[in-house]
């Protein structure tokens, strides 16, 4: 049960850093006046961080599907072993 929490906040903590690598795309595109430094900066928090939060995300569900899959199991033994 410990490790479906975990796993909750873990896809929460992907969920967060996706929004904040919008957050700095949705930063370049409505900045007409940004400074082509800024501008790139940006660009690569925003490139970097994106495929990041997926991954992260993509961890926190397996370990949510796995715990979750071992629970049930535990639940519903076998009878006939």
């Amino acid at each position: 049960m410990k490790k479906i929490f975990t796993s909750l906040i873990i896809i929460i903590v992907g969920l967060f850093g996706f929004y904040i690598a919008y957050f700095y795309a949705w930063l370049i595109t409505a900045s007409p006046n940004i400074n082509e430094a800024i501008k790139t900066r940006y660009e690569t928090i925003a490139s970097m961080l994106a495929p990041l939060s997926l991954f992260i995300i993509i961890i926190g569900f397996f370990i949510f599907i796995r715990s979750a899959l071992k629970i049930i199991k535990n639940k519903n033994p076998n009878k006939n072993q």
